[in-house]
């Protein structure tokens, strides 16, 4: 049996798959809960050993994952984790609704030698 070291395996990739797919499953949660899209278009799923929402509409799931397509090769160049912080905003406006909004910090991890 032949075991794989770290150097066997394209480290920077691993962590850009096992981000894409905790990303993608963030990304369906997030469009479910915030009520992007009918409730109908998503089915209960497991991720993770929890149950998540997850869109059945093809078209959607396409655009989801092209995107995280082309941002993978971003992750592997520079392996950043994202730690994302949801706030409220207030306007000054009456007038106008005041909405959440979710922000995103990059942060670069340094290995230590």
């Amino acid at each position: 049996m032949t075991t794989l070291t770290r150097q066997d395996l394209n480290f920077g990739q691993v962590v850009a798959d096992i981000l894409c797919e905790f990303l993608e499953v963030a990304i369906h949660l997030i469009l479910y809960v915030r009520e992007v899209y009918p409730s109908g278009i998503f089915q209960k799923r497991k991720k993770y050993s929890v149950p998540v929402q997850m869109s059945c509409h093809p078209e959607l799931n396409q655009y989801i994952q092209d995107t995280l397509h082309c941002i993978k090769p971003l992750i592997v160049k520079d392996f950043p984790w994202i730690v994302a912080d949801e706030q409220e905003v207030h306007m000054r406006e009456p007038r106008l609704i005041p909405l959440k909004t979710m922000t995103s910090d990059i942060v670069k991890v340094r290995e230590i030698h």
